[in-house]
């Protein structure tokens, strides 16, 4: 997800610890005219990194061209192109005229795609209301989703928050509400989607209206507030009065429930006339808090820097005031963690962020190095690669040319731990990172190191497509059946047979943050971004299997869609999905013949898998195990997150279905046998031949049917046939093998 500013600088002056082991390179800008922008600058999964470029066309704006560059490894520079992409021109003007490279664009990566963010201008009225959306776009420059976020008030304008691997977006309606909505990625890394949303108000938090409220991120995807009130002493008080002058507080919003944590007060003081001027508050995935940096000034323009420790809970961890000139002179200081253990104590001189330094720190806190002020040329172009464990920046900008500066971060935790790993507090993964993998595997583990609780958020295994991901299965931590704690470090996760079935393929475990938290404090633990911890199946060979032929049931639900709507075309739509899910080749799967309404009023459709004489595609029995695994699993699969088989039902999953040749043979033969061998049937047949035909045909669904002719029913003659012994007996053995086939695994499983 987007980087924050801060983090960015912290990851430069990071770099600085050995400086003179940074390299630069110089590269050459093939259209005249073009400048740097500001944003929209980052490493690409494969290692390349994207820039963005600009070129004025008067005072007010850019034209209208994202100018997106990729640089290559081997110092190769070409020009991104997206295909189709057309989006109001106004989006290229300035928002500020002091920065020409910040327009109404913003483009950040995420799960090997670029998302990119703009307004929808009317181009031909000004007055019309204006909306945020976002765009989806493949790393080879297809768009792939385009979606409206929401709008931008004129007078309130939106704004966005970036939290784990989600962002919110705000539209304040008036000072005390706001309107909120939350997005997650879809995991099949098709865009994000929005899942949540509200009205939420701030009354509850008694604001004062001189001391708004500062947002920071959580590692649980969750907006923090921090915010002061000031309490001016009465005339009968003194500076040493026990009263305080400034409280204050923070609160979490919690988007379940819409509304805000009751706030706890981390810090309060008797000092007067002293107000909250700034606050950088980061989660420290280390130690399993939250710290800010606070500066205080006095009417007398004194400052008091302040480093706060505390837990979600609303324990105060710890309070330690910095002295330091340089950091109480600077225009912004924050502390956050670095990528390989440690700390950075950062400062900006410049409020551009041009001009920066500060601390670094290692594991235990202790101090590090020193670094000095360092300045890079405005539009102050940085940004880190991850998997190089560098920083990266552009150092000179020349009409033709730009040079990069790259320099390596500090290492605190070397043991060849991918970062992200070290960040999880994760000391291994089994199987490891990059294995090998036989088909049907049917468990993970994950060793930790510090002690940890299950929690409530998920572990998704995805096999890698190129546009779009495949979810394998999906649990979250406190779900027993799947996921077990072995000794407060460890945690086992359980897996279906169909969750690594394809052979030869790539797959990717991806664990969200508060998978599990720290036992004793509580507070969540960072998850595993995507693409690091992926394995790799065996290129096995399937033996040749026979054709399946079987059946699904609709829920309630989908069989009131499916009678209600165009039958054929909810058919297709359900092998396509089924098709993808699987994943099984389109035309490997049939349904033939009618669909058929058991005893609950449900629709039961036929379903075939053909055979395949290609030994590396999975054949019909095994696609067949798997298909019904994950459909009576469907809550923790692909199956309930589709349009069409969300309506599978999950307790009848995919069985055998008795041919309707084999019944309908059956019921053909005992009726002629009938009227071969039993005199009486052949005298009774010969006044109901209609009513016998329709129950042959009825009987070849379920051969059952048949045994209504013997019934007496309603002591209706049409309903007194005599069968002989020998065709009681065939008919009794036919419908309880049919029973055993299709509704005993039913019957266990309710």
């Amino acid at each position: 997800m987007k980087p924050n500013l801060f983090m960015i600088f912290i990851l430069a002056l990071s770099s600085f610890t050995e400086i003179h082991t940074y390299t630069e390179n110089t590269y050459n800008i093939s259209e005249n005219g073009l400048h740097f922008s500001r944003g929209s600058n980052f490493v690409l999964p494969n290692g390349s990194f994207l820039f963005r470029f600009y070129r004025p066309i008067d005072k007010d704006c850019n034209e209208p061209n994202l100018h997106l560059r990729i640089l290559y490894k081997n110092g190769t520079l070409t020009t991104f192109e997206v295909e189709n992409f057309s989006i109001p021109n106004k989006n290229f003007c300035r928002r500020y005229p002091q920065n020409p490279s910040i327009d109404h664009i913003e483009i950040f990566p995420f799960l090997n795609k670029l998302h990119l963010l703009y307004n929808n201008f009317s181009e031909s009225d000004i007055t019309a209301p204006i909306g945020r959306k976002l765009l989806t776009i493949s790393l080879e420059g297809k768009i792939l989703r385009d979606i409206w976020i929401g709008p931008q008030d004129p007078q309130f304008s939106g704004s966005f928050r970036f939290t784990d691997n989600t962002f919110y977006y705000f539209l304040p309606v008036d000072l005390d509400t706001f309107l909120w909505k939350k997005y997650d990625p879809i995991l099949d890394g098709t865009g994000f989607i929005e899942i949540d949303n509200g009205t939420a108000s701030l009354k509850y938090l008694s604001l004062q209206a001189e001391n708004p409220p500062l947002k920071f991120a959580t590692i649980d995807k969750g907006i923090g507030y921090i915010y002061s009130k000031n309490f001016p002493l009465q005339n009968n008080m003194t500076t040493d009065s026990l009263q305080p002058s400034i409280i204050i507080y923070v609160s979490f919003f919690i988007p379940e429930i819409n509304d805000f944590t009751k706030p706890f007060i981390i810090y309060q003081t008797a000092i007067s006339n002293i107000t909250m001027k700034m606050s950088m508050c980061n989660p420290d995935i280390t130690k399993f808090q939250y710290t800010c940096v606070i500066r205080l000034i006095t009417s007398s323009s004194t400052t008091k820097l302040l480093l706060i420790s505390f837990l979600s809970s609303g324990s105060v961890i710890d309070i330690q005031e910095l002295y330091n000139e340089v950091y109480l002179n600077a225009f912004l200081v924050a502390k956050s963690n670095l990528y390989y253990g440690g700390y950075f104590m950062l400062y900006f001189d410049d409020p551009l962020g041009c001009k920066f330094g500060g601390e670094i720190y290692d594991n235990n806190d202790h101090w590090y190095s020193k670094l000095e002020n360092f300045t890079i040329p405005f539009p102050c172009v940085s940004f880190s690669n991850d998997d190089e464990n560098s920083f990266e920046m552009i150092s000179e900008i020349t009409p033709n040319s730009f040079t990069l500066t790259t320099a390596p971060l500090p290492k605190f935790v070397d043991d060849g731990r991918n970062y992200k790993l070290v960040m999880a507090n994760i000391e291994s993964v089994d199987p490891s990172y990059g294995s090998k993998i036989s088909l049907g595997r049917d468990k993970l583990q994950i060793n930790y190191a510090n002690s940890i609780a299950l929690s409530i958020r998920n572990i998704t295994v995805l096999q890698i497509n190129n546009e779009k991901n495949a979810i394998r299965q999906t649990t979250s931590g406190n779900i027993s059946e799947f996921c077990s704690e072995l000794d407060h470090k460890t945690v086992s996760i359980k897996l279906l047979r169909s969750t690594f079935n394809q052979p030869n393929k790539e797959y990717m475990i991806y664990i969200e943050s508060n998978f599990v938290k720290q036992s004793e404090t509580h507070e969540p633990i960072i998850g595993i971004k995507p693409f690091v911890w992926n394995l790799y199946t065996e290129n096995e060979e399937n033996p040749y299997a026979e054709s399946f032929s079987g059946s699904v049931c609709l829920t309630p639900e989908g069989t009131d869609k499916f009678l209600d709507s165009n039958q054929t075309e909810f058919l297709y739509q359900l092998i396509q999905e089924i098709s993808s899910i699987l994943p099984v080749d389109l035309d490997r799967l049939e349904s033939k013949g009618s669909y058929q309404i058991d005893a609950s009023t449900q629709v039961i459709i036929p379903l075939q898998i053909k055979s395949t004489k290609d030994t590396y595609k999975r054949n019909a029995d095994s696609l067949q195990k798997d298909f019904d695994i994950m459909i009576k699993y469907k809550g923790f699969t692909e199956i309930s997150m589709n349009n069409y088989t969300s309506f599978l039902d999950q307790t009848y999953g995919y069985k055998y279905r008795v041919p309707t040749s084999i019944n309908c043979t059956i019921a053909i033969i005992s009726i002629i046998y009938e009227n071969f061998y039993n005199n009486q049937f052949h005298e009774w047949f010969k006044l109901h031949v209609t009513v016998t035909s329709i129950f042959t045909i009825l009987g070849a669904t379920n051969i059952e049917a048949l045994n209504i002719l013997s019934s007496k029913f309603a002591g209706l003659s049409m309903f007194t046939a005599n069968y002989s012994e020998r065709i009681q007996i065939i008919l009794f053995w036919v419908g309880l093998l049919d029973f055993i086939i299709e509704d005993i695994p039913q019957f266990i499983i309710q």
